[in-house]
This record gives structure tokens, sequence and C-alpha cells, in this order.
């Protein structure tokens, strides 16, 4: 997505990662409060990601062009993988600090 803005801060840690999204945050808060979406922002990245492995793996993972709410492929995956990783505050301490 669109890049608005970059801290070069963020460079140290983002490349200690296999992989980067950039999100154009006005935007994705807009649609946030737009549509009254709690964690849209985590549901878009999981998406972005998706499209990541769905390209690596051959298999058809995301569908797009439709809300989060319908696009259950999206949230069961994000569900899965944070269990995997050992809950939400492990995710978070993992991905968001």
């Amino acid at each position: 997505m669109e890049l608005e803005n970059f801290d070069s801060a963020i460079t140290a840690k983002a490349i200690n990662y296999d992989l980067l999204v950039f999100v154009n945050d006005s935007y994705a808060s807009y649609l946030a409060r737009r549509f009254q979406l709690e964690g849209y922002l985590l549901y878009l990245l999981t998406h972005e990601c998706l499209h990541f492995v769905a390209d690596w793996s051959g298999k058809n993972l995301v569908v797009d062009d439709v809300p989060p709410w319908q696009d259950q492929q999206v949230v069961t995956t994000l569900s899965a993988y944070v269990q995997n990783v050992g809950g939400w505050n492990t995710f978070k301490e993992r991905y968001m600090d």
C-alpha cells in the first residue's frame, strides 16, 4: 500500500523480519472509523501478508474486495497464528513493539 511517511528508526527493527508491509495509515484509520471496524489495521496487515504466502505456496488464501467480516480465511489464519506464537501478548511483543 502507499507509504506516506518513513521513520528511519524502524529500519533497524524491520531488517530482522522476512516481510515488511507498508500501510497508508491515514486511509486505513479513516476506513476503520468510517465502518467502525475495531482491529482493522491488524486485519489489513494479515490480509496483505497472506497475499505473499499465497504467492509463495501457490494456494488461493485471500479473497479481495470483500469486507473483513466476510474474509474468513484471513480471520482464521490470523487466529491460528496468534495462538501458535503464544497468544496476543506474545504476538504484540514480537510484531508491534
